[in-house]
């Protein structure tokens, strides 16, 4: 998948992103978007979605920094 090369190289890349991510740990991380997209986010409104790119930063917090 695209987005999860994406996700982790943005973390791979940013050791101050990974300590963010760090603190998280055993918490649901919820991408809320402004703009009703409900693949990638929850519409912050609507409050509906996948937030597909929360579900990718818990798997790399998951695996990667543990």
């Amino acid at each position: 998948m695209i987005m999860r090369e994406a996700v982790y190289k943005k973390f791979d890349n940013n050791p101050n992103l990974q300590d963010v991510l760090r603190t998280t740990f055993g918490k649901e991380i919820i991408e809320y978007t402004y703009w009703g997209d409900r693949l990638f986010g929850i519409d912050q409104k609507q409050r509906v979605g996948c937030s597909v790119l929360g579900k990718l930063s818990m798997e790399y917090r998951d695996l990667k920094l543990l």
